[in-house]
């Protein structure tokens, strides 16, 4: 894979139009309205057309794969997308992750960073990424929770 990442190539290519796709709706809705939107996403990804192969790859493949999917889009801080993204592709394996966004003090200004928990868990990413962030939203994902 560090081959072809290299070379330009996205592996899972078809991640970058789930990420742009996110990046849209983040940017469009509010917070609560863009996660409850990822209900009607879940039966597409589903599809075979359109989950990319990830359905195949363990969880720090997938993590990689939407990780480079999502820088390809040119965000500068791509984990709140990338976290949209991974929880759709997890859900619908037929989990329940959490995206969770905090914030924490950094000298004279707060940051934020969003991750997923699956089972109280920091997942797709060192749990030191998360660490030191004070939860301020947390958006569950059930697999049952479809629309189509």
């Amino acid at each position: 894979m560090k081959v072809w990442t290299a070379l330009g190539f996205v592996p899972h290519a078809g991640l970058v139009g789930w990420a742009v796709a996110a990046r849209l709706l983040l940017g469009a809705l509010p917070l609560p309205k863009a996660f409850a939107a990822r209900r009607w996403l879940i039966p597409l990804a589903r599809l075979p057309v359109l989950r990319c192969g990830v359905h195949r790859l363990d969880a720090t493949e997938l993590g990689r794969a939407v990780s480079l999917a999502t820088r390809a889009t040119g965000s500068s801080r791509p984990c709140l997308p990338r976290s949209y993204v991974a929880s759709v592709m997890l859900a619908a394996r037929g989990l329940c992750p959490v995206v969770v966004i905090g914030m924490r003090r950094e000298g004279e200004r707060l940051a934020g960073h969003a991750w997923i928990e699956l089972d109280g868990e920091v997942i797709l990413e060192s749990a030191e990424a998360a660490r030191g962030h004070v939860s301020m939203m947390r958006f569950e994902l059930s697999p049952g929770a479809t629309h189509a």
